[in-house]
């Protein structure tokens, strides 16, 4: 597995990994009368683009949390990502996500195959929300935490979005920028890889 700066991985060489895009929040926040930016999904999208062409993977395979909400997918929106995927036309696959319950006409307009709430192929179980990947998967991969790490050290602590790896679950970070980090305890065994600007570290 290849961890990368993108906040996504590489598995098997061929298979790029993220969780949690939740394209369509800001729509959403906007359509609830809050102010956010405008715009989110851009940023996200065009970072997808870039661990695409850095990873150049035969397939994306998401876990989960695609869309944020119903409320956020909107016409503009279904057209933006179907316009990205006519440039990224590359197979792409969702493991469904608790955000993901309504989530049809986004993945039939963009091409996206769904494959429901657990994904198991070489002995590896791909969820959404963590789960032991008991004895049918050597390892499982997630999303749905949000990890993050708080680094100490300079003036101030700092707080980065990462990998945290248990010794049979691991834990992708959010892909969307705006979702809150959770810093949770490590156990014995666990690794944390922080995302810092171009680079991957482990702490």
């Amino acid at each position: 597995m290849t961890l990368l700066p993108h906040r996504a991985a590489l598995w098997r060489g061929d298979t790029l990994l993220v969780a949690d895009l939740h394209l369509g929040k800001s729509e959403t926040f906007h359509a609830a009368g809050v102010p956010v930016p405008a715009g989110l999904h851009s940023e996200t999208l065009a970072r997808l683009g870039d661990a695409i062409r850095a990873a150049a993977p035969r397939r994306v395979l998401i876990l989960g949390d695609l869309l944020h909400a119903p409320a956020g997918t909107t016409p503009a929106l279904l057209a933006s990502v179907a316009a990205w995927r006519e440039e990224f036309p590359l197979p792409m696959q969702l493991v469904v996500g608790n955000h993901d319950r309504r989530s049809r006409e986004a993945t039939k307009a963009w091409n996206i195959e769904v494959l429901g709430e657990r994904h198991l192929e070489h002995r590896t179980l791909f969820t959404h929300e963590p789960q032991n990947p008991g004895d049918d998967a050597d390892y499982a991969w997630c999303g749905h935490l949000h990890p993050a790490v708080t680094l100490h050290g300079g003036r101030l602590p700092t707080k980065l979005a990462c990998f945290h790896l248990s010794p049979r679950v691991g834990v992708l970070p959010a892909f969307a920028r705006m979702a809150a980090g959770t810093v949770y305890a490590r156990q014995p065994g666990d690794r944390v890889f922080a995302i810092a600007p171009g680079r991957v570290i482990e702490v």
